[in-house]
């Protein structure tokens, strides 16, 4: 391929991220430092486990060194109250190609921290779909497995392997999908522009998001 057509190919989703995440850098940056922000990842999570990772590395998939999988999460983040991660991954299931994410949609999820004490502790998820929607869905009788796409639903599962889990919140905007990574990347990066605290209730950080009654 002539250097013509790899100057016309668009930017991947990981160089527009990791532009993103730099310029949030920065600005967080010449803000107060004695003021502690909420964590957000600073790479796309795109696999589930390690096996994955290596698989797509392999196969050549754009810019698979630089995506993590689901657990770095929480791994790179430990004692944050409010975690933040911007999700990128398959709308189809792929085999044999070397370039799934074609298809591919980005995503988002925090968790934060349940206030301790007596019975207390644990996490609340969040998921935000742009390209999700919230009509017709009843919030007290739905099950995750009816509301998340597959990739939100494993996430869940990782969450509740890890932690105990005391909340699940969703937000479906409805949003052009070809405009998932630029509504994902501004909601987490004003999320991460908050002040570092627990859940509680009313939080004003989460406005427009529904509490799920079923948890698995």
């Amino acid at each position: 391929m002539s250097t013509n057509d790899e100057e016309q190919k668009p930017p991947s989703e990981v160089k527009i991220y990791n532009g993103l995440i730099t310029d949030f850098r920065y600005q967080t940056a010449l803000r107060s430092q004695d003021e502690d922000f909420s964590y957000l990842h600073p790479h796309l999570l795109t696999y589930i486990n390690a096996s994955s990772k290596r698989y797509w590395t392999y196969r050549g998939l754009q810019g698979a060194s630089e995506r993590d999988i689901f657990d770095r999460l929480w791994w790179d983040s430990a004692g944050y109250k409010t975690r933040i991660g911007v999700f990128h991954t398959w709308t189809k299931t792929h085999v044999g190609n070397t370039t799934p994410l074609k298809d591919g949609r980005c995503w988002g999820a925090a968790l934060v921290g349940n206030p301790g004490g007596k019975g207390k502790g644990g996490q609340h998820l969040y998921i935000f779909d742009c390209d999700g929607k919230m009509e017709n869905i009843d919030f007290q009788t739905a099950r995750p497995g009816k509301v998340f796409r597959g990739a939100q639903q494993t996430l869940l599962e990782s969450v509740r392997k890890n932690f105990s889990l005391h909340g699940l919140w969703y937000l479906g905007c409805n949003e052009c999908l070809n405009q998932s990574l630029a509504s994902t990347s501004k909601w987490a990066t004003t999320l991460a522009s908050t002040p570092d605290v627990n859940f509680h209730e009313d939080d004003p950080r989460f406005k427009g998001f529904k509490q799920m009654r079923y948890l698995a």
